[in-house]
């Protein structure tokens, strides 16, 4: 009778862009991630789509209920302030130490770190202090047991230390983050239709935690809301994402919808749209490289020798493509990972391969939107170009790499590299040898070879022909 949906903010809203659902009671677990750049906004732009279609419905009551919660917000009333409404105003809650049934002492450690140093290096050094740590503040008990009183230990940077101490105390007021971001929710709320007109976006933004934070502390925005609504409006409509008729009413874009569908930041789109259409593959694989998406990944300083050998190197296998000069910023680098990965070079530095995992992560959609926006142009050899290159990141291989049958199930890097030494760099190939043969090449037992047919039987095979 009753349906429940358990999810990160992130994928919800997914969800609810895909699936119109009425919901009665919305549950927000660590509210305070409101101040988080990314999450935030969407957590702020989620809440706020709804209480603008709950304040749009005729009836007075939607059954539309929140219930927000934290353990390290002092600024309650500005949460229950957002939430509420002129007929509905949110109740507060604040609790303080004398409510733990342990009392809990909490302390904040700082340990030097260079913001061109490894984060996991940075984590296994701190693995090495904890010992330590433990010896010095447990008081001679056994860690994670019950008893009267607690102390809980953060280790971080020390950059980050008066920063954890003020949010372990109470004292650092949540602000929204949704300023730096506004003008992709903005979007994102026309596609949705949740924004029809000029009024209703103000009304939108009125419902923001942002507009309350901002009456409360404009120093820290140093903006005016409607200004900035307007001004993020006008700039959608100069890159043909929405349109504004004479009624003020938005209407979304093809351009805007596949903004919207793949998540990209504006900056992405408008770097597409200056593209002139005769981007060769090189220069596609740098336009992928250089957008907004990639920005949190850090080029550190101890990894640039890696990257530079695998840019340039007389002595070993180098990238496809290579660059000129070092490597010296988060693009090049980027480029550098992107390019090894589809060249089947070895990465052994683990930073490095969980660089490689994000990066992936967010060129396949990027790559693929850049393909759909160029469908709606007339220039065959950037679309040419891009669609290539999507294909390359989503299999992780260059489309004339010899390494083909790394696509296939338990073959990876180590396997693909013998059977193309062998001369299997495809797939019929693969298909027209003895099973057996296949085992002894890759020194496996019967039956892997059976499988490895049965794989390459059930891909799909086309045949195209052109009449002129």
């Amino acid at each position: 009778k009753y349906r429940s949906v358990f999810s990160t903010i992130p994928c919800f809203n997914v969800v609810q862009s895909k699936v119109k659902v009425k919901v009665h009671l919305f549950l927000i677990d660590e509210v305070h991630l409101l101040n988080d750049e990314t999450r935030g906004a969407t957590m702020e732009a989620v809440v706020s789509r709804m209480k603008t279609v709950q304040s749009c419905m005729k009836s007075d009551d939607s059954g539309l209920r929140f219930v927000a919660v934290s353990a390290t917000i002092p600024n309650t009333d500005d949460i229950a302030e957002w939430l509420g409404s002129a007929k509905q105003p949110a109740l507060s809650f604040d609790m303080d130490e004398s409510y733990r049934p342990v009392k809990l002492r909490k302390v904040v450690l700082g340990y030097p770190w260079s913001s061109n140093g490894s984060e996991f290096k940075f984590d296994i050094n701190l693995n090495y202090k904890l010992g330590n740590v433990i010896h010095t503040y447990s008081e001679g008990k056994p860690t994670l047991v019950f008893d009267e009183t607690a102390t809980a230990v953060i280790m971080t940077r020390e950059q980050s230390r008066s920063l954890y101490q003020n949010i372990v105390n109470g004292s650092q007021k949540i602000e929204s983050s949704l300023h730096s971001h506004l003008i992709e929710h903005l979007n994102a709320e026309i596609v949705l239709l949740t924004i029809c007109d000029v009024s209703v976006a103000l009304e939108w933004i009125r419902s923001t935690f942002l507009y309350i934070r901002l009456l409360k502390n404009p120093t820290h925005y140093d903006t005016r809301l409607h200004e900035l609504c307007t001004h993020n409006l006008s700039q959608l409509q100069s890159f043909n994402l929405i349109s504004i008729d004479k009624d003020q009413r938005l209407i979304p874009n093809e351009p805007g919808r596949l903004m919207a569908r793949y998540c990209l930041t504006f900056d992405t789109v408008k770097k597409f749209g200056s593209l002139t259409g005769n981007e060769s593959l090189q220069e596609m694989v740098d336009v992928i490289a250089g957008c907004r998406e990639f920005q949190e990944v850090n080029l550190r300083m101890n990894e640039r020798t890696t990257l530079n050998k695998m840019n340039k190197d007389k002595n070993r296998v180098v990238i496809r493509f290579p660059m000129t000069g070092r490597i010296k910023t988060t693009q090049m680098k980027v480029n550098c990972l992107l390019q090894a990965t589809m060249g089947c070079i070895n990465i052994q530095d683990f930073a490095l391969s969980q660089d490689v995992t994000r990066i992936f992560r967010n060129a396949v959609r990027v790559a693929r939107c850049l393909v759909e926006l160029l469908m709606l142009k007339d220039n065959f050899k950037s679309l040419y170009n891009a669609t290539l290159l999507s294909k390359c990141i989503r299999a992780r291989l260059w489309e004339n790499s010899r390494y083909v049958t790394k696509q296939l199930t338990n073959i990876g890097a180590t396997l693909s590299s013998a059977l193309a030494n062998a001369g299997v760099a495809t797939f019929s190939r693969a298909h027209e040898m003895n099973p057996r043969e296949l085992e002894l090449i890759v020194n496996r037992h019967a039956p892997f070879g059976n499988h490895m047919h049965d794989a390459i039987k059930h891909l799909p095979k086309y045949e195209v022909q052109v009449e002129q």
